[in-house]
């Protein structure tokens, strides 16, 4: 569970041997030969930087470097994200879309990220 601490999360990548480069819009990140993270929920939720995460692990799941299973908290975060994308519908206020972590389906939800 990494539930929005991104210095830590980066932190545990560079001790197993991942190296992290800064890039405009999330970091890249290359693993250590013949491995990948596996995420297995909770990216978000009490900590200070979840934005920063879900850039982090979305990246890494789409350069292939990572696997990602949503957990209860992302679902929720999911659930929050289409509600609001409807609320804004009826109101017909235009919601970009984003990509929630740990799925490649656009959810549509106000700038948050």
């Amino acid at each position: 569970d990494v539930h929005g601490c991104y210095e830590e999360l980066t932190a545990l990548l560079v001790q197993l041997g991942y190296q992290i480069n800064e890039g405009p819009t999330a970091p890249s990140v290359t693993p250590p030969d013949g491995r990948r993270a596996i995420f297995v929920g909770d990216l978000v939720d009490r900590g200070p930087r979840i934005p920063e995460v879900l850039r982090l692990v979305m990246k890494m799941a789409e350069d292939g470097t990572a696997f990602c299973v949503p957990g209860n908290h992302d679902m929720k975060l999911m659930r929050k994200l289409n509600w609001m994308s409807a609320k804004l519908a009826k109101r017909k206020r235009p919601a970009k879309p984003v990509r929630v972590a740990c799925t490649r389906r656009p959810v549509m939800a106000t700038t948050i990220l």
